[in-house]
């Protein structure tokens, strides 16, 4: 029975020595001696194709499309026009003659064609 160190297990597997004391820790099969780790050669060659057995059985993962985004059209704000009538309502009509009559009794002629008219 031939036995391993850590290094000739990590230059087998083609890793840095830390990995393989990750892979000790997730089920890499060892035993100490003295505070260090050994490996069974024939047991970490049968670890390697049990691994390497497992990653070749086709995994089914379920297929998950990206969630459709729903983009809803602006709605306008309806505005009703302006217009004039005869109820007596103020309406621009109304603002437009009160400017006008404004205008005449506070204005200079100079002024009057610097504000121009709505």
């Amino acid at each position: 029975m031939e036995y391993l160190t850590i290094n000739e297990v990590a230059e087998l597997l083609r890793v840095h020595r830390n990995t393989v004391t990750k892979l000790c820790k997730e089920g890499l099969p060892y035993f100490s001696i003295g505070g260090k780790k050994r490996f069974v050669a024939d047991t970490i060659k049968e670890w390697i194709i049990q691994q390497s057995c497992a990653k070749q059985e086709p995994v089914i993962e379920p297929v998950i499309e990206p969630a459709k985004q729903v983009v809803k059209p602006k709605t306008k704000k309806k505005v009703s026009p302006i217009k004039s009538d005869s109820s007596g309502d103020k309406t621009i009509d109304d603002a437009n003659k009160a400017f006008e009559d404004w205008k005449r009794k506070h204005c200079t002629q100079k002024e009057k064609t610097d504000h121009g008219s709505l």
